[in-house]
C-alpha cells in the first residue's frame, strides 16, 4: 500500500493535521492506494492507528470497511460519510475522537513524535456486518475472522 502524497520517510503536512486541540490543519485524509490483493478478496478494510498515543491503548484516527474488492484506492479528503471517493457500500467507522470519519494527527506539543500506522486488510467477506459506531478495537476482532492479507505503512509525526 502507498500514500501517494506522503513520500517514504515523509510526514504529515497541514492538509492531514487536525484542526482543533491546538492544531491548525485542514483535517484532510491522505490519498491511499493498494494492489496485489489475494484471490478470494471480497472487500477491504482500511484504518489509521496512533501506536504512541498517550492513552494506554493507542488511538484510532480512521477506519472504513466494506470497501468493494474492485476498489484499489481512496482519494484524499474522504473524511466524513457522503464524501465523494468513498464507494458504496463502504462504511466509515468511528474514530477515537468519538466521531464518524477521519481525525487528523495532533500529538501534544513537545511530545515525542508518534507513529501513525495505516493498514489495508483484504477480507474474504463483502459485508463485515458490524455497527458503524462500534469501537475499532471491536471491529478488529470481527475483521480478523475474515482477513486474508494486510499491508501497512507508518508515518511519524510530531509538533
Amino acid at each position: 500500500m502507498t500514500l501517494p502524497d506522503i513520500p517514504r520517510g515523509g510526514t504529515f503536512g497541514e492538509e492531514e493535521t487536525l484542526n482543533r486541540y491546538g492544531c491548525t490543519g485542514k483535517n484532510k485524509s491522505p490519498a491511499i492506494k493498494w494492489h496485489g490483493a489475494p484471490s478470494g478478496t471480497r472487500s477491504f478494510l482500511i484504518s489509521r492507528f496512533d501506536v504512541d498515543s498517550e492513552t494506554s491503548s493507542g488511538f484510532w484516527h480512521r477506519s472504513a470497511w466494506n470497501i468493494p474488492a474492485s476498489t484499489h484506492s481512496l482519494p484524499a479528503g474522504t473524511v466524513a460519510p457522503g464524501d465523494p471517493g468513498l464507494p458504496a457500500p463502504a462504511v466509515l467507522g468511528r474514530s477515537d475522537f468519538g466521531e464518524t470519519g477521519y481525525g487528523g494527527a495532533c500529538p501534544p506539543p513537545g511530545d515525542r513524535a508518534q507513529r501513525y500506522v495505516f493498514t489495508v486488510v483484504a477480507l474474504a467477506t463483502a459485508d463485515l456486518d458490524v455497527p458503524q459506531d462500534l469501537p475499532m478495537a471491536a471491529v478488529n476482532v470481527v475483521m480478523r475472522e475474515h482477513a486474508l492479507a494486510a499491508g501497512h505503512r507508518t508515518v511519524v509525526f510530531g509538533r
